[in-house]
């Protein structure tokens, strides 16, 4: 879990809450762990397996994710509601779950926690509103 960046500096008794709420999940071959457009209301850690990130299916554009990977991170951090791509498992995966829910359970058990979620919060939504502003082309 440390190996999320928004973990990292978080402290010992937070991140034993988080893992104390951390829902297992296996995936066969095949299956979706989600797709593309989905509400996304929850991360997901790979810790054994393969999944693809189906960047675009009709280009055939995949990424592979292995074990120690972490996935669906933006919607946690809110820097979207739906789910940007679908991730499908290449072979039989385990992996567990922590709901946004989860998470905001341990944050309001947490006073320093609450600060540095507070500090990712605003620098989401700092990003989101870069990714808004439309640069004038000056060499027009």
């Amino acid at each position: 879990i440390t190996t999320v960046p928004f973990f990292r500096d978080c402290g010992k008794d937070f991140l034993t809450e988080i893992i104390l709420r951390l829902r297992p999940q296996t995936l066969s071959p095949g299956d979706y762990l989600y797709e593309a457009g989905e509400f996304g209301d929850s991360m997901y850690f790979l810790i054994k397996g393969s999944v693809e990130m189906v960047l675009d299916e009709r280009l055939g554009v995949f990424a592979e994710l292995r074990e120690g990977s972490y996935l669906g991170e933006s919607c946690m951090l809110g820097l979207t509601d739906h789910r940007p791509q679908s991730v499908r498992a290449m072979t039989w995966c385990n992996l567990f779950n922590l709901t946004m829910k989860s998470l905001e359970e341990c944050i309001t058990r947490f006073p320093e926690a609450q600060e540095h979620f507070r500090r990712l919060a605003l620098q989401a939504t700092a990003e989101k509103a870069l990714n808004r502003v439309v640069v004038p082309d000056l060499a027009a």
